[in-house]
């Protein structure tokens, strides 16, 4: 297949290669470029948050251009985790650093984060630069005063001397208050952080230190009341709050002197999307203002159900270039890990509020991407099975790190790998939105398939819609044992148009997708 490769031209979704597994993205604009910070997931490892710190960074006029900045802390910077694995306490909910978030006052950068779901509170760590390396300072604290008679260390202020925030209970005890998916904002000269599982809670820090609890003056406490309802709370007594509980991954942003709280939520049609709620004050109370994008788009402009696999997500919001875009984390594969960034722009109306935005391949691309280009599987945004649905290890497509010989080199495996779209079923459907085929009409155009094919069979293409959808192509396949190109010509067609593959196999798959591109 020819090189003319669209993702090395335009932003797309996911927004990093397809061997980078960064999920609960917090974006930020420092100089001219933007950086993206978040957990680090290890493909195949059977769990979430694996890896150490990194990020990835791009000029904010080209969010094509993404350059990875390298480890900017180790999970074995933290003294509990090390702890933990020098006495061999492993695992994902006692080792693995979870989603952290970043803030920058007076030429200094401020990294906080928790550890799974143990009983270590947050760390907080500083930077010269954005891009680390980051030292650890300690654990967010009470003060002084708040100690208990007869303190003795270790609970778990990492034997420091520290009362750590959140008195060293672990959720199953605590979950009301728990501290997790810290999320922090400097306004005003005052530092404020937000977290919570379930519930969400605001306390404000010392500038001092950065890292020590203040007591609100109005209601002599140190954390709020929760801000949001929890998703377990029944509907009939969220009162005002007639909207998505929350579930986790609280993160805060200022617009036009109003707080936008955004939250990871989920609701019925098996929802699950980035939700919001705004307040004048950062103590709240908050209003609920809606969904920002959802996985899969349930509930966008009414459907009904996810297209695309669901689960878990979290992310942030970030001003570019005039817009507002909303950063999230998308499912690969079947189990778990393997979380990737995406992004969709916002639409924000006149009274402040944000219209439910479109889950999509396009990146930061607000218009159609140019058809005419080599692009890869697993740009995927809509995977569904013959009956259109969507579910893990079922017959619905999912998309797989395969090891490659064309693919890139994992950091993790050292291995080359590539994602590609596998378990195509007869009647499954794998789509992309949105793709322009221009003004004019071509004629002598062909669509190109690159599959590793296990059976025989045809792959439909449909513009707009898989099943009521004008039928552009028919592309014919045999058994390969590698990646083969299967051509079809293709329909002269205009304008801007989802596009949609649908697989006949006459055995269990047609095989597995690699790319595809419009000649």
């Amino acid at each position: 297949m020819e090189t003319n490769y669209g993702p090395d031209r335009f932003s797309s979704n996911p927004l990093l290669p397809c061997n980078e597994y960064i999920p609960d993205g917090e974006p930020y604009v420092f100089g001219d470029r933007l950086y993206l910070y978040g957990s680090h997931d290890l493909f195949g490892s059977g769990e979430f948050c694996g890896g150490d710190y990194v990020t990835w960074s791009a000029p904010v006029d080209n969010l094509s251009d993404w350059r990875y900045e390298g480890v900017i802390y180790k999970k074995m910077q933290d003294p509990f985790v090390k702890k933990m694995v020098n006495s061999g306490k492993k695992g994902m909910m006692k080792t693995n650093m979870f989603a952290p978030d970043i803030v920058e006052i007076e030429g200094k950068y401020y990294l906080y984060y928790g550890i799974g779901l143990s009983k270590s509170g947050f760390g907080v760590a500083v930077s010269d630069s954005p891009v680390g390396p980051f030292e650890y300072i300690g654990r967010v604290r009470y003060p002084e005063s708040e100690k208990p008679k007869n303190w003795k260390d270790g609970r778990d202020g990492i034997e420091d001397g520290d009362y750590v925030f959140g008195k060293g209970k672990g959720p199953l005890l605590n979950m009301a208050s728990y501290p997790y998916d810290p999320s922090v904002i400097y306004d005003n000269g005052r530092l404020y952080m937000y977290f919570g599982l379930c519930f969400c809670h605001v306390v404000e820090l010392d500038t001092n230190d950065m890292r020590t609890v203040i007591k609100n003056e109005k209601t002599g406490h140190y954390i709020s009341e929760s801000l949001i309802p929890s998703m377990f709370t029944q509907r009939s007594k969220r009162k005002d709050f007639d909207g998505m509980g929350m579930l986790n991954g609280p993160s805060i942003r200022k617009i036009n002197d109003v707080f936008y709280l955004v939250y990871y939520g989920t609701g019925p049609n098996k929802c699950n999307a980035m939700c919001y709620a705004t307040s004048k004050s950062p103590f709240g109370p908050f209003e609920y203002g809606g969904i920002l994008v959802s996985l899969g788009n349930s509930r966008y402009k009414g459907q009904n159900a996810p297209t695309e696999y669901v689960g878990n997500t979290h992310g942030g919001m970030v001003h570019l270039n005039g817009t507002w875009y909303i950063i999230y984390h998308r499912h690969t594969s079947n189990q778990i890990g393997g979380r990737q960034a995406m992004v969709a722009a916002l639409t924000m109306r006149p009274d402040g509020n944000f219209e439910h935005a479109e889950h999509h391949s396009m990146g930061f691309s607000k218009s159609a991407l140019p058809a005419y280009y080599q692009w890869p599987a697993f740009m995927a945004c809509y995977l569904t099975d013959a009956q259109g649905k969507t579910k893990a290890k079922t017959n619905s497509p999912y998309i797989l790190q395969r090891e490659l010989a064309f693919g890139l080199v994992d950091d993790h495996s050292g291995k080359k790998v590539f994602q590609v779209v596998t378990n195509t079923t007869s009647g499954s459907v794998v789509g992309y939105k949105y793709f322009d085929f221009g003004h004019e009409a071509r004629e002598n155009t062909k669509v190109i398939l690159s599959i590793l094919a296990e059976s025989n069979g045809y792959v439909e293409i449909f513009v707009d819609n898989p099943i009521s959808g004008e039928l552009i192509a028919k592309v014919q396949v045999e058994i390969s044992s590698e990646y083969t190109d299967f051509l079809s010509p293709l329909k002269a067609i205009t304008g801007e148009h989802a596009v949609y593959f649908v697989f006949h196999p006459e055995g269990k798959t047609l095989g597995d997708l690699s790319h595809f591109a419009f000649m």
